[in-house]
Parts: C-alpha cells; sequence; structure tokens
C-alpha cells in the first residue's frame, strides 16, 4: 500500500519531471513522468511488469495502442544502480535548450539529475531496492520514443519515463492521427 506521504513525493516527482520537460525544446516536444508499477507484487520481469501495466491500464491510452504490445527495443540493467541512473538519465532529462553551450547543458543536466534523485530517495526510504533497469522504447521516427527507468524493488518498481513527442506532434499536425475511440 502507497501511504498519502508517498503519493505526495510522487506527485512531487513527476511535477518536477514535467516541469522540466516542459522546458526542454519547443513545447510539448519533451515529456517525462514518474509513476508506479505493479505495487503489491513480485516484479520478476521489468519488461513483462510495464506490459501488463499498459494492458491493465489501456483506457488511459486511447491514442496510444502500441503501448498494449510495448515493443521494446532494449533493456539493459544497470549494474550500478541508483548511481547508474543518476547518470543515466541526464541525457534525457534536458534535452535541448536553445542559446545554451554543451558544457552549460551538461551542468544543467547534471544539476537536475541530482534534484531528481534527491526527490526518489524518500519514496525509496522503508523499501527493499532491488535494482534498476532502463528499457527503450523506439518506434517508426514520425511516433514518440521513450526510455523507461524503472527501480524494482521488492514490491513494485518506481518508473521514470522519459519521451520524445517530435514525431507525434508532427503526426498530429499533418492530420495523420487520428482517434477511434
Amino acid at each position: 500500500m502507497i501511504t498519502a506521504n508517498k503519493k505526495v513525493q510522487l506527485a512531487t516527482i513527476n511535477g518536477y519531471l514535467m516541469g522540466i520537460a516542459a522546458t526542454s525544446g519547443n513545447l510539448r516536444d519533451f515529456s517525462a513522468t514518474a509513476y508506479i508499477v505493479g505495487l503489491g507484487q513480485f516484479v520478476s520481469s521489468v519488461e513483462s511488469t510495464m506490459k501488463k501495466y499498459f494492458q491493465t491500464h489501456a483506457e488511459m491510452f486511447p491514442y496510444e495502442k502500441r503501448l498494449l504490445e510495448l515493443s521494446v527495443s532494449s533493456v539493459e540493467r544497470l549494474e550500478n544502480g541508483l548511481g547508474d541512473l543518476e547518470r543515466g538519465m541526464r541525457r534525457y532529462i534536458v534535452r535541448d535548450k536553445p542559446g545554451v553551450s554543451l558544457e552549460q547543458l551538461k551542468n544543467l543536466q547534471s544539476y537536475l539529475s541530482f534534484w531528481v534523485m534527491d526527490l526518489i530517495d524518500p519514496l525509496l526510504h522503508g523499501h527493499e531496492f532491488v535494482d534498476v533497469w532502463k528499457l527503450t522504447v523506439g518506434w517508426d521516427v514520425r511516433e514518440t520514443d521513450s526510455v523507461y527507468f524503472c527501480i524494482r524493488m521488492a514490491q513494485g518498481m518506481l518508473v521514470l519515463q522519459f519521451s520524445n513527442n517530435i514525431g507525434f506532434k508532427r503526426q498530429r499536425e499533418d492530420g495523420l492521427l487520428w482517434f477511434d475511440g
């Protein structure tokens, strides 16, 4: 069970990630979110747990029918756990910042990923930490691609999702997307 305090902590992380993503590139080019999957369940396979999550919550994603299959292009266990997570999320947390040098961008990425980890720490407190995984889902260049960092605990998983929505936006602008629901 997730306590009210943990819900507030999760909402804080989610809001922080969403706010950062909104300032990266053009509006809605990138998105980021945090959520908990498989709470109260032993998570044996990160990939199958993510697939089950999207199948169970299909009504939340009417325009993303392909999520029901969740075609993962790569799965990687991060050997150094949370340290690799902090370093690994840097390139996704802020992808583009016009008018900023590469060095400034890298400093910003390091700073923001440090604060994400600082926000995650209390959420993980009291849970048996197991390991960290990175799942990459990449479709056609005309669609959204996503990276999922999954922090596996004994009872569930904290997911940080970073998405590049530029292809999805182009399809929508070109009238290529339609909804059948």
